[in-house]
């Protein structure tokens, strides 16, 4: 008989990303003999010394969950035989069963390999050193212990990084999950500046007092603005803005699960330059960095809907850190990939609350991306407008 042991109640950052069940993949191709066997003890390295890759969740009535330590072992990896270049990757998940899975794509001359966490248990900067972990175990001769140190807890909240805080306990009785439409993944394309566009971007941001956050923030602002026919007034752009560095204590990356909050940005122009506009959006984080909004948003959620804007969500990975590359493999093309599972008879959406996808930057071997994840229901042809337009406004500066 398997049991399991509660952990703690999942906190309100953390339940947002429970309805559509919602894993997010980091993914790098493996050019090389790779050896699945020796994967699959390096990914147990990582899930032991991690516990809540091998936690799942526990619905509880009321629209609240459990993370749950199960007693046996769950899952962890999938291997399939497909062009490991394609993207999106198709892969079933389930957050009944884990939270961090591990999907293997061979071809027959490379392999992509993505780590897939659930959104509620890590966030990017967790999840990017989890996927590091996993290559110093695969490369660790002793199979992997030795490599990655102590076991450690389980992450917090923000909301308790915060307020110190744990998440009340509860006695609600457990419940059956609800029906699901089954996984998918969203289709991603991208926005691939070369090396020397991305040099000379990063040098002019230098130079200028700007960052690459706000420039790729202004040009996905004149993209949707043109593609959606509306003025950058019309406009409400999310973003998250990790928060890490600002705690004191500050926190590891595998110290919390979602240690963000969210930068929220009106233009006060209908047209606008990319620089200007650039120029406003950091201005505008300094802003809300300074007046504690950001944190606010953390422990409280950004502000419903507006009536009459159009959203527009993105999120900036940063520069993806060097991955420890295994005698024999080379590691490269890291990208952003997404699978939901929505609920089967989901409500309807208020307009203009949910946008047709949402973007991902990150620069990753010296190039940056801007990936834009198509929401389920869009075409594909809406990620290929607008990463075709974004680099035409990227690689037009200077």
């Amino acid at each position: 008989m398997t049991t399991t042991v509660s952990v703690r109640p999942l906190a309100p950052s953390e339940l947002g990303f429970t309805r559509a069940e919602v894993y997010v993949g980091y993914s790098v191709l493996v050019a090389g003999s790779l050896e699945l066997a020796r994967l699959a003890l390096a990914f147990d390295a990582v899930r032991t010394r991690n516990p809540i890759l091998r936690a799942a969740l526990l619905p509880r009535d009321g629209a609240r969950f459990d993370i749950t330590a199960p007693a046996e072992p769950r899952w962890s990896m999938t291997v399939v035989h497909d062009d490991p270049a394609r993207a999106p990757v198709e892969v079933e998940t389930d957050q009944y069963r884990a939270l961090g899975v591990l999907h293997v794509v061979r071809g027959w001359d490379r392999t992509r390999v993505i780590l897939l966490t659930h959104h509620s248990i890590a966030d990017a900067r967790h999840s990017l050193a989890l996927l590091g972990e996993l290559w110093w175990a695969y490369g660790d001769p002793e199979g992997g212990a030795a490599a990655l140190g102590a076991m450690r807890g389980y992450p917090h909240s923000v909301e308790t990084l915060l307020t110190g805080a744990p998440p009340e306990p509860h006695d609600a009785p457990a419940v059956e999950p609800v029906p699901r439409q089954g996984s998918r993944a969203l289709h991603t394309d991208r926005a691939h500046l070369s090396v020397a566009r991305t040099a000379a971007l990063i040098d002019y941001t230098r130079m200028t007092g700007l960052t690459v956050n706000s420039v790729a923030s202004a040009a996905i602002l004149l993209a949707e603005s043109r593609i959606r026919g509306v003025p950058l007034t019309a406009l409400r752009y999310l973003y998250a803005v990790d928060l890490r560095s600002r705690l004191r204590p500050s926190v590891g990356a595998t110290g919390g699960t979602n240690v963000i909050g969210f930068a929220d940005y009106r233009a006060r122009v209908e047209r606008s330059g990319l620089l200007e506009l650039a120029a406003d959006v950091a201005a505008d984080l300094q802003r809300q960095l300074a007046a504690g909004d950001i944190e606010r948003t953390a422990l409280h959620g950004p502000d419903p809907a507006v009536p009459g804007v159009e959203l527009v969500r993105a999120t900036n990975w940063g520069p993806i850190p060097p991955f420890p590359e295994p005698p024999g493999l080379t590691l490269s093309d890291f990208r952003a990939a997404m699978t939901v599972n929505p609920p089967d008879f989901p409500a309807p959406p208020r307009p203009g609350a949910v946008p047709p996808g949402e973007y991902v930057m990150h620069t990753a071997d010296g190039r940056l991306s801007i990936e834009f994840l198509t929401r389920p229901g869009e075409s594909a042809a809406s990620a290929r407008r607008r990463v075709d337009l974004l680099g035409k406004i990227l690689n037009e500066l200077g």
